[in-house]
């Protein structure tokens, strides 16, 4: 079995096992099959169900870094699985790399704080989860692409104004008391100190 195939095969494995109570559903009606739907997956995970078909069969190309992590918090894969999981779809890490994987500890962490915003990032800090408070403070990262969810990239080219729900191109200065400008006077720093520890 190639790879695309094995991960079609454990990502249904991976959903058939999960029940909803575990994921904090309530089945309200009766299941056809053991698990989640294909349509909660997708929720949860925040892409588009014909897309998780097609990971289901082996005939979508292989995900993203950020879909995996997204993936291991819909399916709350353990540490070990998460890393399988990368490892078949490509992103397995290497020495000097930037991890991009979220321990499972840390997502239950985010998914249960709710009285503050929470948001974790890699070593160059990438976006990689938050929390819904988090996004009504900063806004609905969701909607960006992958590669625009970089903290210091946003903020320097984007804006919020009291009534914005996402990012949004830049049109005036970003306050120096907002959210982002704020986050960017520690993390600037933070950047400079760690570039030279990472190779890619």
């Amino acid at each position: 079995m190639d790879a695309s195939g094995e991960l079609a095969a454990l990502l249904r494995a991976w959903r058939e096992r999960l029940a909803p109570a575990e994921a904090g559903l309530t089945a309200h009606t009766a299941r056809r099959t053991a698990g989640l739907r294909r349509e909660e997956v997708a929720v949860r995970a925040g892409v588009s169900v014909d897309y998780v078909v097609r990971l289901e069969q082996g005939r979508a190309a292989a995900p993203s870094a950020q879909v995996c992590a997204a993936l291991a918090r819909a399916l709350r894969l353990s540490d070990t699985e998460q890393e399988h999981l990368f490892r078949l779809a490509g992103h397995a890490m290497e020495g000097g790399r930037i991890s991009r994987l979220v321990p499972a500890s840390v997502r239950r962490l985010v998914e249960r704080t709710e009285e503050r915003p929470v948001a974790v990032f890699d070593a160059m800090w990438d976006l990689l989860l938050w929390n819904p408070l988090w996004a009504a403070l900063m806004g609905d990262f969701s909607a960006l692409r992958e590669a625009d969810r970089n903290l210091l990239w946003l903020h320097f080219t984007t804006t919020r104004t009291a009534t914005s729900t996402s990012p949004a191109p830049r049109r005036r200065s970003t306050p120096r008391s907002s959210p982002t400008c704020a986050a960017a006077r520690v993390v600037t720093p933070t950047t400079r100190g760690c570039t030279g520890s990472w190779s890619g």
